[in-house]
């Protein structure tokens, strides 16, 4: 869905291959890039003249292109600061970082969002808590669609 050049598309397979490696030799890592895998992408990017590394940041060009329609489900929120941020959860980890978001440091206000603006496929899914500032006149056009969800007990459902 995303057009990367063919180096980028073959180091994220051979970085994604160094996890298989690891897997399938029953290897106990440090963490999911830790030393065993560091060392094996450090031999490969040597031997091989490779360009592997352990993320890879997308252009803004990149992201714009990105026009996949899914589901996001976004904490909006304003720090003490004013600054404006989102955090786009995992499905798995929603009833958690709704409780949690609400003690982020300096959090001044929060809702939360269902929506399917292609815009948000460029952040990450969290897993606990965090931000990614985003400049209000960036973020508003983007929200004018989505619909505003309340939490009932163990249900969350879009606001009426």
């Amino acid at each position: 869905m995303i057009d990367l050049p063919e180096d980028v598309v073959e180091d994220t397979i051979i970085h994604e291959m160094i996890h298989y490696y690891i897997m399938s030799n029953q290897m106990q890592d440090t963490a999911p890039h830790g030393k065993l895998f560091i060392a094996k992408m450090q031999e490969i990017n040597r031997k091989f003249n490779r360009n592997l590394s352990v993320t890879h940041r997308t252009t803004k060009e990149e992201q714009d292109s990105d026009k996949r329609i899914q589901q996001h489900i976004i904490c909006v929120s304003r720090l003490k600061t004013g600054k404006r941020c989102v955090t786009v959860a995992t499905k798995s980890k929603l009833f958690e970082l709704w409780d949690a978001m609400p003690n982020f440091p300096k959090m001044a206000e929060l809702k939360w969002v269902v929506s399917t603006d292609p815009y948000f496929n460029r952040f990450p899914k969290a897993t606990k808590p965090g931000v990614y500032f985003v400049p209000s006149e960036e973020l508003e056009p983007h929200l004018k669609d989505a619909k505003e969800l309340i939490k009932q007990g163990n249900s969350i459902r879009i606001k009426k």
